[in-house]
Formats: C-alpha cells, sequence, structure tokens
C-alpha cells in the first residue's frame, strides 16, 4: 500500500493542480495570483492569474524576484534548504544589507507565520502575501503570492486568508501532513 502510494504521488503534477484550483479562485474571488517555481536564478513566476481589476506591473511569466526582500522569496528561504539558496543569498548581499541573523529571523517568522507578507520592496504601492505549497518532505515545490494594491488591500484580507487555506489543500494533495 505505501508502495503504491509513493507511486501515485510522484505521477501527480501539481501544476495540473495549481491550475485548476486557482482558476477557480481567481474566478470567485477576482483576486490575482502568480505562481512561482524555484529556478537557477531564484524565484521565478511560471503562472500568473488575473484578477479584476488587473493589475498592470512588470511582474510577468519569466520574472526573476529577490529573495531576501520579496515576499515570494521568503517562503523559498524558509521552505527550502539553506544549502540550495547560499549562492543566490550571497549575491544578493551584495545589493542588501542582510545578516545570516536577520535571515533566521525572516525563515523562523515565516515557517510560524506559515506565509510572507511585503509591501512595496518589489513595486511601490503593490502588497504581496505569499504561501507555499509543500510537497510531502515539506519543501516549497512552489509559492502562490496573492497581489493587491495597496489601494484595495483591506477589502482582499478573506480572499488572501483563503488562497492560503487553498495552498494547504494542494500540499496535503501532494503528500504533506500538516
Amino acid at each position: 500500500a505505501l508502495r503504491l502510494g509513493l507511486v501515485a504521488l510522484a505521477r501527480t503534477n501539481v501544476f495540473k493542480i495549481v491550475d485548476r484550483v486557482m482558476d477557480g479562485f481567481v474566478e470567485r474571488t477576482g483576486q490575482t495570483v502568480q505562481i512561482s517555481a524555484f529556478g537557477p536564478m531564484g524565484p521565478t513566476i511560471v503562472r500568473l492569474f488575473n484578477g479584476r481589476p488587473a493589475l498592470l506591473t512588470t511582474l510577468n511569466v519569466g520574472a526573476v524576484l529577490p529573495l531576501s526582500t520579496s515576499a515570494t522569496g521568503r517562503v523559498f528561504l524558509a521552505f527550502i534548504p539553506g544549502s540550495e539558496t547560499a549562492d543566490l543569498v550571497n549575491a544578493e548581499r551584495d545589493h542588501v544589507s542582510m545578516d545570516s541573523s536577520s535571515l533566521d529571523e525572516i525563515r523562523a517568522a515565516v515557517r510560524a507565520d506559515g506565509k510572507a507578507v511585503e509591501t512595496g520592496t518589489v513595486i511601490p504601492g503593490l502588497h504581496a502575501t505569499a504561501y507555499p505549497i509543500l510537497d510531502l518532505q515539506g519543501r516549497a515545490t512552489l509559492v502562490a503570492t496573492a497581489l493587491v494594491s495597496e489601494a484595495v488591500q483591506g477589502s482582499r484580507q478573506e480572499a488572501i486568508a483563503e488562497l492560503g487555506t487553498l495552498c494547504g489543500h494542494i500540499s496535503a494533495d501532494m503528500g504533506w501532513l500538516v
């Protein structure tokens, strides 16, 4: 039974699940969501689900986000091994003054909250809340980030919280047990 379960998990396509769930979520709530994967250059946007009203930003599919100053990057920092992020963190230190203890604090806070929140650090006026989509080992395979203009941020809190719940359900589908 264990072998059969592991084979089924290995064949699960997280993108198919994410596409289905996020299409429904965005249709229902009007909330803009970006999905990012951790690539060789860092957190990379791989899907963009435009909500209503549409947000016009430079954050499109293929854009690479900073690790230490974006909500998306901070979730990856917290939920993938430090050995996989070390080179990128060191490269960012040339542009952002952040020591190891600051990074440890970020990781701990994101793990405790289950999300990362940033306002205006990547694009002024843009509020981002990012949630991990975890595999069976608790590693972030993807990150879902709700993007909201600061002007309407307060009216979107319920939808943003629902996104976190949906990411938990997708993580469970991928084998993560809370």
